[in-house]
């Protein structure tokens, strides 16, 4: 049903204005009944990116432009992950949910919103459900290193950075790799003075050898430390037993 009901949304603009309040109502009926928070989201991105991308070559009526915006906030994911994962399917993702039907749309303060929307959102995901809503919310997106950079602004404290890097070793299977993005970019936005701690008492964890380090995320480390101007800090990896080699290099 989610399905047919997205295709006519989509199709929204070959059907007269009568007909158009019809499936709004016939979203409605559904979302009063539907428990699903996935399918809600679905249905709840193609309006979305309907009501954004039509809109430069067909102008929604007043009311139906009314009523997009109202079926649209009613199937609003109670999940944050599901509710924000639409911000991270990619670097660049179809205008915010708040350009709806927006006449005159601004690329010079797209970045803006953007990051913003996104800062808004992981805050939220960590405050409510920690790790586990960054491991869902990692599942399924396309710019895992996104997500690192801003769960940094987070986690300030170096115990709650050192967990956050436990955590991201524990990740196995198909989210290994994601799991290095986003400690890579969860590294990176570090500042660099207190960068070279987090990594030293990562290394002192229980269980986690500096070779543990090395052998682990090889790649991460070597681009943070390419990205690091602290003149100590290829020394402290070797200290800490990590390669200062480029990964797959022949030397």
């Amino acid at each position: 049903m989610k399905n047919t009901l997205g295709d006519l949304v989509e199709s929204l603009q070959g059907i007269p204005e009568e007909v158009q309040a019809k499936v709004w109502d016939l979203i409605n009926e559904w979302s009063q009944k539907a428990s699903n928070e996935a399918a809600r989201s679905a249905l709840r991105e193609r309006i979305r990116k309907f009501t954004t991308r039509r809109s430069r070559h067909w102008k929604l009526g007043e009311e139906n432009r009314g009523r997009a915006r109202e079926v649209y906030e009613s199937l609003r994911p109670r999940d944050p992950v599901i509710r924000h994962g639409w911000l991270f399917t990619a670097n660049w993702v179809q205008e915010p949910a708040d350009e709806i039907e927006e006449e005159e749309f601004d690329y010079r303060k797209y970045d803006e919103r953007l990051d913003k929307l996104r800062r808004d959102a992981v805050v939220e995901i960590w405050a409510e459900r920690g790790f586990e809503g960054v491991t869902e919310l990692l599942a399924d997106i396309g710019v895992a290193g996104t997500v690192g950079r801003y769960v940094a602004l987070c986690v300030t404290d170096v115990t709650s950075r050192v967990d956050f890097i436990r955590h991201c070793f524990s990740l196995d299977g198909d989210l290994r790799s994601k799991a290095e993005w986003c400690l890579q970019g969860f590294l990176l936005a570090i500042e660099e003075d207190s960068r070279t701690g987090v990594l030293q008492a990562a290394a002192d964890l229980r269980g986690y050898s500096s070779a543990h380090l090395s052998r682990h995320l090889p790649g991460v480390f070597w681009t943070v430390m390419t990205r690091t101007s602290a003149p100590d800090t290829g020394r402290m990896y070797s200290h800490l037993g990590i390669s200062t080699r480029r990964p797959n290099s022949p030397n």
